[in-house]
């Protein structure tokens, strides 16, 4: 049986827990404030204010009157894992010093197979942009002298690194350490995938992978765990080693390849893969692309009175769930996350188009016409009409959390028969961002939308779909990863007519 090493657990006394180190994991998925002080509450209360009004918004109003409360909880709650006691989460307890820890002889008579527990979801707080990432990791450990881990509880331990502010090779290298210095396996693989939310976009799926032990040292060790997650072969640049105790710096160092084959990335110059510490910074920071117009004002470019006052209420709030503003992987974060929510609410200034602008000839338009619909109405009488349509990304934010949702928004109209001119897909573009970029919900948005596509196109009739993901069930909450809310708005002939909403949809969808 392996020594379990008891670290030592930082916990803030003001955070509301026992001065003294908890043996189990504290118990607060599903926290209420009152189980946090109330100072703490109301200073991330005020903090929220301040950046409501920076960006314009009148905090009296009705949906925002319960938000400042709902954000300070959020906060508490994503950095509770700075407050819980890792140890714990591996089952140790006073009475229970092995833990989770089993030792098995037929195990130990084997031949050193893999363990895998996939597909582990989870969600976190990125701590360069402030805004949350989420997705799957995969954890494989060779065992060593037959000793296993209660499976939960590499589940239980991605969780809890995920709830603080993070990077996502900074996740993968948590757990990595920590399994590799409890469980004291032969090797050791984390493998998360995620999608990163930034503030005028969603990036791509992206892969993070920490090796340590065999895996690291044994080319042929990692490829089979590789073929037992049916996973491709990844980019060298996203493979970190996890350092040994003989690594004197905690620092991330370059090292040569385990071999060229190993990469899909054929490119990509030898030395790109990292070996890593756990308290190693991140290097996310430097790879933000900094670029003109709005996208540099999201990433904090082009700070002003307005972003800097957001700053110091965003840098306050840092403060209050136990981090430090200043250090090296926080110092930029606040102006990133104030600046990228005053260009996600550029909205707020915007104009809708002119009627007069809005549309374009019927001969030019370039929308997708589905010509000669027949349908009937609620009353039997029959109709036949062409109907315009359009698909529009969008990314808008959550009035009630302050986080991001984003989808797309399917729009359609009956183009108005004997006329030379109908609404074209710029001035739908423009519509859309004028209600997506502010804080919302998506109700709000979807019947906003169809009145304001009713007025301009002098159509008689409008549907409006907005499919979106909320951040705020995605990596929040219940964290239901795989949600999706579809909303739904009619006008005009659109309302008394089944048959022509389902024509149109079956369109949309196919």
């Amino acid at each position: 049986m392996p020594k379990i090493t008891d670290r030592q657990t930082i916990v803030d006394p003001t955070i509301g827990l026992p001065a003294q180190k908890k043996r189990r994991g504290v118990q607060e998925s599903n926290s209420t404030s009152s189980q946090y002080p109330e100072e703490k509450i109301s200073v991330l209360k005020n903090c929220v204010k301040t950046v409501l009004t920076c960006i314009g918004e009148d905090v009296t109003r009705e949906g925002l009157l319960d938000t400042p409360k709902r954000v300070a909880k959020a906060w508490m709650d994503v950095s509770i894992g700075y407050r819980q006691d890792t140890v714990g989460m591996l089952g140790v307890t006073s009475d229970r010093p092995g833990g989770a820890f089993f030792s098995d002889g037929t195990v130990a008579q084997g031949s050193n197979g893999i363990v895998i527990v996939r597909d582990i979801d989870f969600a976190s707080t990125n701590e360069a942009t402030l805004l949350p990432f989420h997705g799957r990791c995969h954890i494989g450990y060779i065992p060593s002298a037959g000793v296993v881990l209660g499976l939960s509880k590499l589940a239980r331990i991605t969780k809890h690194f995920g709830k603080r502010l993070q990077s996502q090779q900074g996740l993968v290298t948590d757990i990595a350490s920590c399994l590799q210095t409890h469980l004291q396996c032969q090797g050791i693989a984390v493998y998360a995938e995620a999608k990163q939310i930034m503030p005028l976009n969603v990036e791509e799926p992206r892969q993070e992978i920490c090796l340590g032990g065999c895996f690291a040292d044994d080319e042929d060790q990692f490829q089979e765990f590789l073929a037992l997650l049916n996973k491709p072969v990844p980019s060298k640049s996203s493979i970190h080693i996890l350092s040994s105790s003989k690594t004197s710096s905690p620092d991330c160092h370059q090292l040569r390849p385990i071999s060229p084959a190993l990469s899909a990335d054929s490119g990509a110059a030898e030395g790109d893969i990292q070996i890593c510490s756990a308290s190693s910074p991140s290097s996310e920071d430097s790879t933000i692309c900094l670029t003109d117009g709005p996208v540099a004002s999201a990433l904090g470019c082009a700070p002003n009175s307005t972003s800097s006052k957001m700053a110091s209420a965003i840098n306050e709030m840092i403060r209050q769930i136990g981090e430090d503003p200043q250090s090296q992987n926080l110092c930029k974060s606040a102006m990133r996350y104030a600046s990228g929510l005053l260009a996600s609410t550029q909205g707020y200034s915007m104009s809708l188009p002119s009627k007069e602008t809005s549309l374009v000839a019927s001969k030019t338009c370039d929308l997708n016409i589905l010509r000669d619909i027949s349908y009937t109405m609620a009353d039997g009488a029959r109709g036949r009409s062409s109907v315009a349509t359009a698909s529009v990304i969008f990314n808008s934010q959550c009035e009630h959390h302050m986080l991001p949702f984003y989808g797309r928004v399917l729009v359609a109209y009956m183009m108005p028969q004997g006329t030379e001119k109908v609404l074209g897909r710029c001035a739908i573009e423009q519509v859309v961002r004028v209600y997506t970029q502010r804080l919302q919900v998506q109700e709000r948005i979807t019947h906003q939308l169809a009145d304001a596509v009713c007025e301009l196109s002098g159509s008689a009739g409008v549907m409006v779909v907005c499919q979106a993901a909320h951040m705020c069930m995605l990596a929040r909450g219940v964290e239901n990863h795989s949600g999706a809310t579809s909303t739904f708005a009619v006008r005009g002939t659109f309302e008394g007519s089944v048959e022509l909403r389902k024509c149109v949809l079956q369109a949309f969808n196919a």
